[in-house]
């Protein structure tokens, strides 16, 4: 009798494992589908994205409208998909349940951007259509904005936080690209933003503003960017931009005494002429003494400040011709986004006198100008001018206070602000021309960093090696004065000098400073709070030459060491170095 209720017993228990079992699988099976219907909408979602950006285009807004409410169903649907008692039960278990954490959390947060972050940035892109911009439609949007972009920044930080090599390839291939479109996002909607609170007033809303725009030429190239060689005067009256007036430098001559304050640091790291000659009003880190400095500089020449300036380089204006199309020109041709770095840059310096050079050039200025103030295009400037933004090449400061507030803070704050937001990795590399002509078009770079445990030292050593190449041809020594420099400012005719600085984190020590053959004569000053060393480095055509600029920290930082650096005229080359490179 016992032995008959054992029997039953295991039979039951043996019941109960294998409905357990099948449930199990039941439940695996039914989640493994959810898994996949949320993938594939958000896969729809995905595609209906790209309808909203087109119709914003179009300016249709009906159908951007009907695009977004698309969007918003399949992340929703995407969201309810990857969600439930089940699901986050599985989540527990060992890799597994990685991949479900993943997809819920990037379900969640793609359909929290698409409910709250999308609708704000429509309607801030709607606030601008042919010449002008509904400033007051758009300082209406302030706080919406600020809202969706907390939004998007959460949704960044959630998705980064997931690990990717915990993941099956192609999850982990979804979760990247779902990575990078929020981080590219949040950047842009943060940016937008920021824009409701400072674009009403530099656009006029509450009266005509005079904004100063400096064109900066990267071939000469300076710790901003480049050569302030060329300026245009814009007024802005409730959204619409009219050019005023263009100068070059040549209708600002040089001074025996700065024109402005310029702090002592500035003056032991680049010499007295960072307020003595307009071409070197970005040779400072800090846009703000530039700004001011050239405000100067315009009033001195014609009565009244600017109430804003703005640093641009070609590339930036190129990127706008990418969206605008070609402009005619004043010669016959027409000027197109591919040749205008080439058109501006070199060929002038190359083939015309400097009266032609200066004919030309404001030739350009006023057409390409006039065109995109005729055209003004929101959305596609926006996509356009990401990367612009992202290498440092479009700084803009104001007079108001509240303003600069929310512009030094931004990624248009500057090379100082953008050094101070990537923390206590930070570190700036800027390159400053001393041959005195357009030979940077002709100069590689590259800057490899990282931190080193030294024995000799008490801490840790940042090393930043700094490679630069001259590429130009052996003939260049027959090249005009305006190309090479013509030997007058130290630097042989077709060589290129630069003089190469690195910014440290406040309370780093100064490490020294070497070449190829030893140790180097160096300018070494604390430069508003952060130790900054100077050195000058000669390449002759076809030749390479290299420095390594040290610091030593207190502690090691959490993170690798982050570079920003001059935004040259050719790509500049960031990587790291091993932890052996102690000398």
């Amino acid at each position: 009798m016992a032995s008959a209720a054992r029997r039953r017993m295991r039979r039951s228990i043996a019941l109960a494992c294998a409905v357990a079992g099948a449930a199990a699988v039941v439940a695996v099976v039914w989640v493994g589908l959810q898994a996949w219907h949320a993938r594939g909408e958000l896969i729809s979602a995905s595609a209906a994205g790209s309808d909203v950006v087109s119709a914003v285009q179009a300016g249709d807004d009906t159908a951007a409208a009907a695009a977004l409410e698309r969007v918003q169903e399949h992340t929703r649907a995407a969201r309810d998909a990857a969600d439930g008692p089940v699901w986050r039960a599985l989540e527990v278990v060992p890799w597994a349940g990685a991949q479900l954490a993943a997809v819920r959390t990037v379900a969640d947060h793609v359909a929290a951007v698409s409910d709250d972050g999308l609708a704000p940035v429509l309607a801030a892109a709607r606030s601008a259509a042919g010449g002008s911009i509904d400033t007051a439609a758009l300082s209406a949007q302030r706080d919406d904005l600020a809202a969706a972009a907390r939004v998007w920044a959460d949704a960044d930080s959630a998705v980064a936080g997931i690990d990717e090599g915990a993941l099956v390839p192609p999850l982990a291939g979804a979760v990247s690209q779902a990575r990078a479109l929020l981080d590219g996002g949040a950047a842009v909607v943060d940016g937008v933003a920021r824009a409701a609170v400072v674009l009403p007033g530099l656009l006029g809303s509450d009266g005509p503003r005079s904004v100063l725009v400096m064109l900066q030429n990267p071939a000469e190239s300076r710790t901003g960017g480049g050569i302030t060689g060329a300026f245009v005067e814009l007024q802005v009256d409730q959204g619409a931009i009219t050019l005023v007036r263009q100068a070059d430098s040549t209708q600002f001559p040089y001074r025996d005494q700065p024109i402005g304050p310029v702090p002592a640091s500035q003056t032991s790291l680049y010499g007295d002429v960072v307020g003595r000659f307009v071409q070197n009003a970005t040779m400072t880190a800090d846009f703000a003494l530039s700004a001011q400095l050239a405000s100067a500089w315009w009033a001195a020449a014609y009565g009244d400040r600017p109430d804003a300036v703005l640093a641009i380089d070609p590339l930036v204006l190129s990127a706008l011709l990418e969206v605008h199309g070609p402009v005619a020109l004043g010669d016959g041709t027409s000027l197109t986004a591919d040749e205008l770095p080439r058109r501006l840059l070199i060929d002038p310096y190359t083939t015309l006198d400097p009266e032609a050079q200066t004919a030309f050039l404001e030739d350009v200025t006023t057409r390409v100008f006039g065109a995109l103030t005729a055209d003004i295009r929101p959305v596609d400037w926006v996509r356009a001018l990401a990367p612009a933004i992202a290498d440092g090449r479009v700084s803009l400061w104001s007079a108001d206070a509240t303003e600069q507030a929310a512009l030094s803070g931004s990624p248009v704050g500057g090379m100082a602000a953008r050094v101070a937001a990537a923390g206590a990795a930070g570190f700036g590399v800027y390159l400053n021309d001393a041959t005195g002509g357009k030979m940077d078009s002709y100069l590689s770079v590259s800057v490899d960093a990282g931190f080193a445990s030294c024995p000799s030292v008490d801490g840790t050593t940042a090393v930043m090696r700094v490679t630069l190449s001259n590429t130009a041809p052996a003939d260049a020594r027959a090249w005009p004065q305006s190309m090479t420099g013509g030997g007058l400012f130290g630097t042989a005719v077709g060589d290129i000098g630069t003089l190469v600085t690195a910014s440290a984190p406040p309370g780093a020590a100064f490490g020294g400073v070497t070449g190829e053959e030893g140790a180097l004569l160096s300018a070494n000053v604390v430069d508003d709070g952060r130790p900054s060393s100077a050195v000058r480095v000669n390449v002759s055509p076809g030749e390479t030459e290299t420095v390594e600029l040290r610091f030593v920290l207190a502690a090691r930082p959490a993170d690798e060491p982050v570079i920003v650096h001059t935004p040259a005229l050719n790509d500049v080359a960031v990587g790291g170095i091993a932890d052996d490179a102690c000398p």
